[in-house]
């Protein structure tokens, strides 16, 4: 998934709450924190956005609270975000099987 540009300067703590599996978690742009071992197995993220594959890429859509790591300020408050299929990968590995999805979407924010 995509941020807009600029919308994520500072470490951030995003959960995705899918809408058929269990809440995932993760702390994102802050190198070297030790929360980072915490994050969930197929969740990657940056200031720029996330990715999510095998089994954590099963759901179509999710909603996302993005909090700022610093302050516990929430930014982004559930907002859900279709994501769409942007590979499939077969055969696949471990953990998701028959097919393997890495899929992305767009985060629309309103305007002031």
């Amino acid at each position: 998934m995509t941020f807009p540009a600029g919308l994520l300067t500072a470490p951030y703590d995003l959960t995705l709450t899918p809408a058929d599996g269990p809440p995932l978690s993760a702390r994102c742009s802050d190198p070297g924190a030790p929360e980072l071992a915490d994050n969930a197995e197929g969740l990657t993220c940056s200031a720029t956005g996330f990715e999510l594959v095998g089994d954590a890429a099963r759901s179509r859509s999710v909603r996302v609270t993005v909090t700022d790591a610093d302050t516990g300020d929430v930014l982004i408050d559930g907002v859900e975000v279709r994501l769409d299929a942007v590979d499939e990968v077969q055969p696949n590995g471990p953990g998701c099987p028959p097919t393997c999805f890495v899929r992305n979407g767009q985060l629309a924010v309103a305007g002031p």
